[in-house]
């Protein structure tokens, strides 16, 4: 009968066996954990820099389209920067207007030179009345938008 009975046994886990366990997880943890982190940062500012690129390109192609003058205005040391003369799609009665402080960026604009200033203008060809850059920081991290005078283009540096 004792054999029927050790038949019987449930099997379970030591306690040496679980702290190994938590102690291997907490050692990947460690290790992941900074890597995640710059991922993230990396991804807040990559977004960042794609948005403003995209919100450059609808500005030039708003100049092209009213054949009239466009211009992108910004504020250095700030995250915000405007479209005027174009709505937002989500307030059609306030002007174009973003924020690159939140929670999807949390990036701020550190630099914007276009020739005497911080304002970006394209004409009505699609060019940029001056080229230049913008700087952007995000988590640390720093992304340039470069603005080609000739063609009016911008590219992520």
């Amino acid at each position: 009968m004792s054999s029927e009975h050790d038949a019987k046994l449930v099997r379970g886990f030591t306690l040496v066996e679980l702290v190994i366990v938590v102690l291997i997880i907490g050692i990947l943890t460690g290790v992941a954990a900074p890597k995640f982190v710059g991922s993230l940062k990396w991804a807040q500012a990559n977004a960042a820099a794609l948005r403003l690129k995209a919100d450059l390109n609808l500005a030039r192609q708003t100049a092209i389209s009213r054949s009239a003058t466009q211009s992108v205005q910004f504020t250095v040391n700030s995250a915000v920067y405007t479209l005027p003369g174009i709505a937002d799609p989500d307030h059609p009665a306030a002007t174009y207007s973003v924020d690159l402080s939140k929670e999807t960026y949390r990036a701020t604009v550190t630099a914007a030179s276009f020739g005497a200033g911080a304002i970006l203008q394209f004409d009505r060809y699609g060019q940029a009345v001056n080229g230049g850059s913008v700087t952007i920081l995000a988590g640390g991290i720093t992304k340039t938008i470069s603005i080609d005078a000739a063609s009016g283009a911008a590219s992520i540096l």
